[in-house]
């Protein structure tokens, strides 16, 4: 025989059981004609690439160079964050959505203290800005002026100022993972001028942390072939961005985006209480050279494994065509 108290229990389980199947849909409803035919309701879009939910990992790993596109204004009905003084929309990340894992610190290994963004003074535009207005002959003259060795290149489809780097940029080496002999002659080591000169400001924040090699996994993609030849491509298309992989130290140590940032997609970035989890060593440098990076002002987009799944394995560090604003996730 049930006893009372089991028959109760059985009874609770049954009703929460119920409560939790959804309802079958009412004859005429629209998902229930779809059912009928075999087809799904119609799912509502998300058109803000900004408001995107975070992605689980999928089945099979993505290929970066098909997903790197960056919103722009003319894609969102505003700046993505508010506007500053000067007029200008200041990278500032939304608040922080979860708490980091600090850990003691690993024994010969430095902590780190990772930076909070810092508002631009009124009417401060940022080297970035500057540098995506000049034109090929002006960078060219201020790449000279700060004795970068540069080779120059014929034409490029999108490019303004094709250039290869003939040496190490402010001491550091830029470099694609190709093997050394086929580095001078392929179309993946070639960059913007302007981007260059962003690079050599850059590896000013490197030297500090003894960083002397960077490893890209994408530099310059080549357009479509119908691209008109004077037509500037956006992003790798005009040879103006640089996905950052691997940084290698003096002492030969590396590190790896993909496996030391330690970042949560849609997590908050450069914000008081943000920070890797676990919050090793490694993530902690990546974090503060991240968030270094955006206070310098000297690419208009940085965007970080936390923005989504196909930036989990690298930094896009980018200087816009006739930059507006600063983008950073």
């Amino acid at each position: 025989m049930t006893s009372r108290p089991s028959l109760a229990l059985l009874l609770l389980l049954v009703a929460s059981t119920a409560e939790a199947r959804p309802a079958a849909p009412q004859k005429g409803h629209p998902t229930a004609r779809a059912a009928k035919k075999g087809t799904s309701a119609k799912k509502p879009s998300i058109s803000k690439t900004s408001e995107l939910p975070p992605l689980p990992p999928p089945p099979a790993i993505l290929p970066v160079e098909d997903a790197d596109e960056t919103p722009t204004l003319s894609e969102q009905e505003q700046a993505p964050y508010a506007t500053a003084p000067n007029g200008l929309a200041p990278a500032v990340p939304p608040a922080p959505t979860f708490a980091p894992q600090v850990l003691a610190p690993t024994a010969g290994k430095p902590t780190f203290s990772i930076p909070v963004l810092r508002q631009p003074p009124p009417g401060d535009l940022g080297p970035a800005f500057r540098y995506g207005n000049m034109t090929k002959e002006q960078c060219l003259q201020e790449a000279q002026t700060r004795k970068i060795a540069l080779t120059s290149v014929d034409s490029a489809r999108g490019v303004i100022a094709p250039v290869r780097l003939a040496a190490a940029v402010g001491g550091v080496s830029y470099h694609s993972g190709l093997p050394a002999k086929d580095r001078p002659t392929s179309i993946y080591e070639i960059f913007d001028c302007r981007q260059v000169l962003a690079l050599d400001d850059w590896s000013k924040l490197l030297a500090a942390h003894n960083i002397v090699e960077v490893i890209h996994m994408s530099a310059y993609r080549p357009p479509a072939k119908n691209w008109p030849e004077d037509k500037p491509g956006p992003r790798h298309s005009g040879a103006m961005a640089i996905d950052v992989g691997t940084l290698v130290k003096k002492d030969g140590t590396k590190l790896s985006v993909e496996k030391d940032f330690h970042g949560r997609i849609g997590g908050a970035l450069c914000t008081s209480g943000a920070g890797p989890n676990p919050a090793t060593p490694e993530a902690q440098e990546l974090w503060a050279l991240a968030c270094e990076t955006a206070n310098a002002r000297i690419f208009n987009v940085e965007l970080t494994p936390n923005f989504n799944y196909p930036h989990r394995n690298h930094f896009h560090l980018e200087v816009s065509q006739a930059p507006k604003w600063y983008y950073l996730r």
